[in-house]
């Protein structure tokens, strides 16, 4: 099944945001860079372009970020001089690997003050970036500690370690195309 290239934004010098799409939907959104250059001097029209193989096995970013949200970041540096994005993207990355490191102290004690601090921080910097599933369950967590409702806090502090693990993933893969 091909997917095409529906569209593309400038996020920098060098740089663009895409999203690809396939006859059911949009498919993939992320920066693509150097893959835009090369397929921009084969085809006259971008929307020509076809992308047949997505081997990777991580799911595409589109399936963990949202992509208004991210078109709502790209909009705030238009034409992408200052590189917002990516700057934007690299600090998340590095506050989220603070945030999760501060939620395995927490979470072993059930220090519950600390586990919500890191839920409430962790659901506003996933939700400015267009994580929202992790956002969702960020807020989920701090609803929990918040009520003290214990029963499934830890099976819910589970789903979000993991969503934020998936969330890393295609936020270091967009980084990196």
């Amino acid at each position: 099944m091909g997917v095409r290239l529906s569209s593309w934004r400038e996020i920098g010098a060098g740089r663009a945001f895409a999203v690809l799409t396939a006859p059911s939907g949009p498919a993939m959104l992320g920066p693509l860079g150097r893959l835009r250059r090369r397929l921009a001097s084969t085809a006259k029209d971008m929307s020509q372009v076809r992308v047949t193989d997505r081997s990777a096995s991580a799911p595409a970013p589109s399936a963990v970020l949202d992509e208004r949200a991210l078109q709502a970041l790209a909009d705030l540096d238009p034409g992408g001089q200052s590189g917002l994005v990516p700057r934007v993207l690299r600090t998340y990355l590095t506050s989220m690997a603070r945030l999760l490191d501060e939620l395995r102290r927490h979470r072993a004690p059930q220090d519950l003050p600390g586990l919500r601090h890191v839920a409430h921080t962790l659901k506003s910097s996933s939700a400015s970036i267009g994580a929202l599933t992790l956002s969702r369950l960020c807020a989920e967590v701090e609803r929990r500690v918040r009520d003290d409702d214990l029963e499934g806090l830890e099976a819910a502090l589970q789903a979000m370690t993991d969503e934020a693990a998936q969330v890393e993933v295609a936020v270091s893969r967009m980084l990196r195309e």
